[in-house]
């Protein structure tokens, strides 16, 4: 497993358009500013049914996507 810290922007570069699970963010107000890149998947289902067990190294984690969400998207709470 990759232990380097990486930007949001070298995700970016790295994880085009990819659902990205990233270890202990660095996290401003809301904002992901970067993190240790755990895996990375165009299906965002794909990161659940891999069950990665980032609880044993790693304080904490999110996720996040690299790319533009359509503007007529729509999201449930």
């Amino acid at each position: 497993m990759e232990t380097v810290t990486l930007t949001m922007e070298q995700i970016k570069q790295n994880y085009p358009k990819q659902w990205v699970l990233i270890a202990d963010p660095e996290i401003q107000n809301t904002l992901v500013l970067g993190g240790i890149v755990l895996f990375g998947s165009t299906d965002k289902r794909e990161i659940a049914y891999k069950r990665i067990n980032w609880r044993e190294k790693y304080k904490s984690a999110t996720t996040i996507y690299t790319g533009e969400f359509p503007k007529n998207r729509k999201f449930w709470l």
